[in-house]
């Protein structure tokens, strides 16, 4: 690790065998400042915990209120399908986040539109 270090841009994350991960952190220079193994499950935590931030920022900047919990607030949404295999895509994005794509199966495509559905009419019921 260099004594004085410069802002740390550059993150990349490989694969290990046994199922971990392992983020490298680095320089915009391309020198290496550090490597972390993470198991899955803290993988998951690091990214909830990076998208919470980030749509807490974001919102904060836009006098935006603030969402509890896990939960992020829903900036903007897309579907289709993917360009090689054809099979559903459902893109979000988080205030301050990047766009998450998910891939499906078809059936799992329409499984999730009837519950959100299912749920949209709930909320109406409850006058939210």
């Amino acid at each position: 690790m260099s004594q004085t270090p410069g802002p740390l841009s550059r993150f990349s994350v490989g694969a290990l065998q046994g199922g971990n991960l392992e983020l490298r952190i680095g320089e915009p220079s391309g020198t290496l400042e550090a490597k972390v193994t993470l198991s899955p499950q803290e993988a998951g935590d690091l990214a909830s915990a990076l998208l919470g931030s980030l749509a807490g920022m974001a919102q904060a900047a836009a006098g935006g209120t603030a969402v509890q919990g896990p939960f992020l607030a829903l900036q903007r949404w897309r579907t289709g399908n993917h360009k090689q295999n054809g099979q559903p895509v459902l893109m979000v994005q988080a205030p301050g986040g990047p766009d998450l794509w998910f891939q499906m199966s078809p059936q799992d495509a329409e499984g999730c539109g009837l519950k959100l559905s299912e749920a949209a009419q709930l909320s109406r019921q409850r006058g939210l």
